[in-house]
């Protein structure tokens, strides 16, 4: 230091930044050369400041601990980089007016100086504003300090939330309807008709395929069970559902009413269906009367029903192919030639039909033919 040109005078730097070796008695170098720097720390002379004069939030009565609030802010003038005469610490809370129902109803994260409710029991007529004096602290809360106000307006909450009555429900619908509607879910409240807060909204909490929908009846607020997808009898027969519903405001209310639906999925009868749906075969010039040609069986969906499967040929141009009701199987009732057939190629349709009671019991199947 007592080499360096600069001694005596005044100095702006706020570092040095010094190399050190060792040498030997003649003078000569050792070692690589250290590097050091020198931090010149300037004094802690601006204390923290507060953001806001007044920092300002509101809050819902009854909220759950843990809900948070607001975030209070702090800035401070000294060097934020070098030093902690600016690592400002926003954490402390000096008062709570008023003290009731609990002198510490709020609180502050000293981390994130996010203001918080620590325990229940707000309640907008024992206090509807509470003013928190704060505190902000520098050299992390060891150094200078300044004070600041936090004023949290408690609003009020829904008291008549909605409630489902009954909360048990049983429905119906048939198998493979979309849109169809199951039941209705009744809800009842005493907000005044048509206020914000009186309007419901319901959700399903165990559906995650999303094979089912409630929308809100305006009229009544009620809930409107339906259909989103249609859903197989063959896969599931009962479904047991958790419907929600909550103040559609946001923030109206805490509260939340559950209901258990059970909904029962009619079976219907299904059509067969024939796999694949067209087949291609191809036959010999010299095809004889009566020989079998191929087997087209179609399968039915329907596999809690006893039911047998009946085949006919729907639509034949040639008028020369034969198929087994029972079997399905497809052969010729008169020789094929090329020449009778226009560019060596025909369709003929399958018909198959269950003999269960209900409505789609048909089902059509191509079978294209190359000669």
């Amino acid at each position: 230091w007592d080499r360096c040109p600069l001694a005596g005078l005044f100095c702006t730097f706020i570092a040095f930044q010094l190399f050190f070796h060792a040498a030997s008695s003649t003078g000569n170098a050792v070692e690589e050369p250290t590097e050091t720097v020198i931090t010149v720390v300037g004094p802690n002379d601006n204390k923290p400041e507060f953001t806001r004069v007044v920092f300002e939030a509101s809050v819902m009565e009854r909220a759950h601990p843990g809900t948070s609030v607001m975030q209070i802010t702090a800035t401070d003038a000294d060097d934020h980089e070098n030093t902690y005469n600016a690592a400002t610490d926003p954490s402390a809370k000096l008062s709570q007016d008023p003290s009731v129902p609990h002198p510490n109803m709020l609180t502050i994260n000293q981390d994130t100086g996010i203001i918080a409710v620590l325990t229940s029991g707000l309640d907008q007529q024992i206090a509807s504003v509470y003013t928190l004096t704060i505190q902000a602290a520098d050299l992390q809360g060891e150094g200078l300090s300044s004070t600041g106000t936090a004023v949290i307006t408690v609003t009020h909450s829904n008291a008549n939330p909605p409630r489902f009555s009954p909360t048990l429900y049983t429905g119906q619908v048939f198998e493979n309807k979309v849109d169809a509607g199951i039941l209705r879910l009744k809800v009842k409240r005493e907000d005044a008709p048509g206020s914000p807060a009186g309007k419901a909204a319901f959700s399903i909490l165990n559906d995650r395929a999303g094979l089912c929908t409630v929308t809100t009846d305006p009229e009544t607020n009620n809930g409107l069970l339906k259909t989103a997808k249609g859903l197989d009898f063959e896969t599931t027969q009962q479904y047991v559902l958790y419907v929600t519903v909550v103040d559609a405001a946001p923030l109206a209310s805490l509260f939340t009413s559950t209901a258990t639906v059970t909904v029962d999925v009619l079976d219907v009868n299904e059509a067969p269906v024939f796999v694949p749906l067209i087949q291609m075969v191809e036959m010999p010039k010299d095809t004889s009367v009566g020989q079998e040609i191929t087997s087209y069986r179609a399968q039915d969906p329907d596999s809690f029903r006893s039911q047998e499967i009946r085949y006919q040929i729907g639509h034949d141009p040639s008028h020369q192919l034969d198929i087994s009701s029972e079997t399905g199987v497809i052969s010729t009732r008169a020789s094929l030639h090329e020449d009778s057939v226009e560019n060596h190629t025909f369709s003929a349709v399958v018909i198959a039909v269950d003999n269960g009671r209900g409505l789609d019991v048909s089902s059509l199947g191509d079978i294209p033919l190359l000669i």
